[in-house]
């Protein structure tokens, strides 16, 4: 009887090992389906980034390729097959499953990134950075569009030059004179999701390695000169002082991290704050406006830099992504719910003056006089008149072409 006893425990144990085997290859199975699809062809050269290009074909859901360049994209660029070009828009050469593939153009993306100059707007679409001519701000006119190896994060034009956050494909430089025929200058290699220019020096939030500060005196040949390693999103610099926004890192808090970039080779942490899920901040005088996702707008008091104290926190109705401050008003990104403005001429007691409720997502946001640009997801880019904070009222939008949503 003691025999067949354990006989049958041997079996039982054996039969559990079986199913739990089966049930990790099943779930192996189905997660390799979802994010490694053979018409999911993702860009691999290292040498010579500018001649490759991301091709998506078959289904992904709304979002995929987010989630997969914080998580997976750079494990995925190593091993998947790609697509190389000579230029963007006729390929000389396709590997393996992207034999029959022939890349003919791009049909609209996600926007995520707007920055104003003069008549123009430049705006991200996906992988395509768009120049508008927004001279007739009801009918915004697309002027040139370039495609670049990553999904755009974030756009700033200073001068002669946009300074575009590419995920993986780092910083890139063009030479937008000629607003109709951009041309690509300079770039560094990084993991880039935010940046800020100041002066010959531009300072990219890589949620890998931190802050890194980039000498773009040469545009052609940008150089880091210093960095501090935080997982950064975002980063705003008002003086001797870099104000990152701190979130997507494992084993650090978020929250709003103060730095002393007087020395750009040496930065030092000069303060910190815990907040509840930063996205971007904004700083003017004294004072710096998060926008914290789910908890609104919080407004921190940085007169002493060493020890950064709340002030106020008003909690809106969507998710702040991004805030853009302009005298006594904070213009706040706020997702779903679109545009939010809210007066802050008393920043312990900052109140909601009006809203536009955007057709799309509100994800970031430039503000040049009595107009408030919407980078609005997969609507596009939305114009709105702010010239009346409690009542702001579309002006004009550029619709993308198309948004693939499955």
């Amino acid at each position: 009887y003691g025999n067949q006893r354990g006989f049958a425990v041997f079996v039982k144990q054996r039969i559990r090992l079986f199913v739990f085997f089966l049930f990790s290859f099943v779930t192996l199975l189905i997660l390799t389906r979802v994010f490694v699809n053979p018409g999911n062809v993702f860009s691999a050269d290292k040498a010579n980034d500018k001649d490759w290009i991301l091709a998506s074909s078959g289904s992904k859901q709304a979002g995929g390729i987010r989630s997969l360049h914080r998580d997976l994209a750079e494990e995925l660029s190593r091993k998947a097959e790609a697509i190389e070009l000579t230029d963007y828009s006729k390929p000389t050469a396709v590997a393996n499953y992207a034999k029959n593939i022939e890349y003919v153009g791009n049909i609209g993306g996600s926007t995520k990134a707007v920055d104003v100059q003069g008549n123009y707007a430049y705006v991200s679409e996906g992988f395509v950075l768009t120049i508008l001519d927004i001279s007739n701000l009801t009918d915004p006119m697309v002027v040139s569009k370039t495609v670049l190896p990553f999904e755009l994060s974030d756009i700033e034009i200073v001068g002669e030059f946009a300074y575009v956050a590419a995920g993986f494909r780092g910083l890139r430089i063009f030479n937008v004179s000629n607003p109709s025929e951009p041309v690509e200058t300079g770039f560094f290699a990084s993991w880039a999701v935010g940046l800020a220019v100041d002066g010959i020096y531009v300072y990219v939030a890589d949620p890998q390695n931190g802050v890194r500060i980039i000498d773009v005196s040469n545009p052609t040949a940008p150089v880091e000169v210093g960095y501090y390693g935080e997982g950064a999103i975002d980063v705003a610099v008002a003086g001797d002082y870099a104000y990152v926004t701190i979130s997507l890192c494992y084993d650090c808090q978020q929250g709003l991290l103060i730095l002393n970039v007087a020395d750009k080779a040496h930065p030092t942490r000069k303060g910190f704050l815990k907040t509840g899920n930063p996205q971007a901040t904004a700083v003017t005088g004294n004072y710096a406006y998060v926008a914290d996702g789910f908890y609104g707008l919080r407004i921190i008091d940085v007169t002493d830099p060493a020890v950064p104290s709340e002030t106020s926190v008003l909690d809106t109705s969507g998710y702040a992504l991004d805030v853009t401050v302009v005298d006594n008003y904070a213009y706040i990104a706020d997702r779903e719910s679109g545009l939010s403005i809210v007066d802050i001429a008393n920043p312990a007691s900052p109140a909601v003056r009006g809203s536009y409720d955007t057709p799309g997502s509100a994800f970031s946001l430039d503000v040049v006089g009595d107009y408030a640009y919407i980078a609005d997801g997969p609507d596009g880019l939305q114009i709105a008149d702010i010239s009346d904070p409690d009542m702001p009222v579309k002006t004009g939008a550029y619709d993308p072409p198309g948004y693939a949503l499955a």
